[in-house]
Order: structure tokens, then sequence, then C-alpha cells
């Protein structure tokens, strides 16, 4: 909680630029623990012979996961670009960002849903463009695209990967003392919940017997 970052000031970017290939992907480390999970967001652009990282940073706040990982990076790359056609693997982050934009292009106020803390500044964004600036596209996730005959799924595989190791090294690199605490406080954490499960059967079991 103590080391957990804000979310940035929301700014539009500039709206004289051509349509951007970004790719987009969130990773969690520890995320099967409430406590100790920790996740990094990171999206990049892809050209015709090179790509660049646009932005890629902590999960702001205390409440970490793979999704919100995936949620944030969409954000990331609106606050950077203008006209994008994104790339990412996450389905579930697709169909809320699809409908979004229906609601965009029908000219009314979306629901809140679930992680709306981050969808509402994602809509924000969305609120302040055209809806056809924005287009999605799925991808494949963690395929094994160096072997495909499919010059498209090699091109998709290749800069999700790419994307992929992008989010992954914010802990590794940028908050690696961080990663080693939260990885070591998951451990910790994991044996003593599988020790109150064994007392906890334990005591059920006795229970149990008297019954019986």
């Amino acid at each position: 909680m103590n080391r957990a970052v804000d979310f940035s000031i929301l700014q539009l970017p500039d709206s004289h630029s051509e349509l951007c290939s970004i790719f987009t992907d969130g990773s969690c480390f520890c995320g099967d623990c409430p406590y100790f999970a920790i996740s990094s967001s990171a999206c990049i652009e892809v050209f015709a012979n090179h790509w660049n990282t646009v932005d890629a940073q902590l999960v702001p706040g205390n409440d970490h996961s793979s999704y919100r990982a995936e949620v944030f990076a969409i954000e990331l790359a609106l606050q950077k670009r203008w006209r994008i056609h994104f790339f990412t693997d996450c389905q579930a982050v697709i169909d809320v960002l699809q409908s979004l934009l229906e609601c965009r292009f029908a000219n009314t106020q979306p629901k809140p849903i679930e992680h709306w803390d981050l969808w509402k500044r994602i809509w924000w964004h969305i609120s302040q463009r055209p809806p056809e600036t924005i287009q999605v596209t799925k991808v494949d996730a963690h395929t094994n695209w160096q072997q495909s005959d499919d010059e498209g799924l090699r091109w998709a595989g290749k800069y999700n990967d790419i994307v992929d190791h992008t989010a992954k090294n914010v802990l590794r690199h940028t908050h690696g003392n961080l990663l080693a605490f939260c990885v070591r406080q998951h451990e910790i954490y994991m044996v003593r919940y599988q020790e109150g499960c064994h007392w906890l059967s334990y005591i059920l079991d006795q229970s149990m017997s008297k019954i019986v």
C-alpha cells in the first residue's frame, strides 16, 4: 500500500496523428493472492520494420490483477495516441471496449461496471474523440508463431510476445525490489494458508467423528 502509485492526470494526445497499430498487454505476479498480487501494463507501437514502447507502468492503486493490468494498458495507449488500432489477446477487455464504443456511436452513457475506476477513465477518452478513431482486433496469446506459415499470425504473435515481455519487465527491472517483496510475502502467505486449511480440515474431521 505504501508503494502504490497514483493515477496520472487525464490528457488528450495530438489529434492530427495517423492511425497507430498498438499492441497492449498486462502482467501479474502472485495473482492468486488478494494481498500480494502485483501487476504492470505496457503498450507498444508497431511500424513497418520496427516497434517502440509507447508506455509501460506499474498498475496504480492497491487492487492488482492480470485483468486490471490488461485494462490499464488500454488507457496508457489512449493517453499517448489519438487514432488507434488496438491488438490485444484479452477477449474480456475487447468486449467491454466495444460496448463503450457502441455507447459512443449511440451517444448514450454507459452503465458503471466492474472495475469502473479504470473503465471510466477509458470512457472519458472515448467520449472526447470520434468513435471511429478506435479499432480493436483480438490476437491469440502465447502461440508458436515462429512455426506458422501464416504471415499475419507470425506478425501478430511476434509483437504480442514483445508487449508481454515489456509488461513483465516493468516489474522485473523497474520495480524489482517491490516484486521480490511481494513474491516473498506471497510464499509466506501460501504456507500459512495451507497450514490453516489443514488445521480447519482436522477440526472438521474431529467434529464429524463426534457426531457419528
